[in-house]
């Protein structure tokens, strides 16, 4: 079996663009709305000015920090194994025997659905915990179809057989063979 790579769709960094905007937008209203309405006055003070600042920093790194996130992440699902890392100053990787799959859980919130993503969430047993053991995030909705199938196909293959029972006929069969041995003995006497 070949190795599948998979990367996250490129619209997850329009995705944390969103979501970033928003949290912005709201720490904004929060911080600043109150202070133009109550005070207009205040919006002018050196204080600010340093609100100011700590914000364009925050948003300045936002920036630079997205874009090396989306390169850090990863999937690799191997003939045994699925690999997720992911990870710009503390990497994350998580490593999954497909023989332990179970389950694996596609889904999209609203955002998602619009910019055409979805996530993938690898459950086993091993854990027994209802959290997936790996999360294959921001793929886009066709990828991540056939990713779960791949996913799918190949822990079906990679499940240990059960050892196989016991044949009772077998035994039966050589157990029936003795007693007509000894019939057989008995009655050349």
């Amino acid at each position: 079996m070949s190795v599948v790579r998979a990367k996250p769709h490129p619209n997850m960094i329009a995705y944390y663009h969103v979501a970033f905007a928003a949290t912005y937008a709201l720490v904004l209203s929060i911080v600043v709305l109150p202070i133009a309405l109550l005070a207009p006055e205040l919006l002018a003070h050196p204080l600010m000015a340093a609100c100011y600042i700590a914000l364009a920093a925050v948003a300045a790194f936002y920036i630079y920090w997205v874009g090396r996130y989306y390169e850090s992440i990863e999937y690799v699902v191997e003939a045994d194994r699925l690999i997720a890392r992911r990870g710009v100053w503390w990497r994350r990787e998580s490593v999954v025997p497909l023989s332990k799959v179970n389950n694996v859980v596609l889904s999209q919130g609203p955002l998602m659905r619009a910019l055409g993503l979805a996530n993938l969430a690898v459950h086993t047993a091993a854990m027994g915990l209802p959290r997936p053991e790996a999360m294959l995030s921001y793929l886009s909705y066709s990828d991540a179809v056939k990713l779960r199938e791949e996913i799918l196909s190949r822990a079906r293959t990679a499940a240990p057989r059960p050892p196989a029972p016991p044949r009772p006929e077998a035994e039966i069969l050589e157990e029936l063979r003795r007693i007509r041995r000894l019939l057989e003995e008995r009655l050349e006497r």
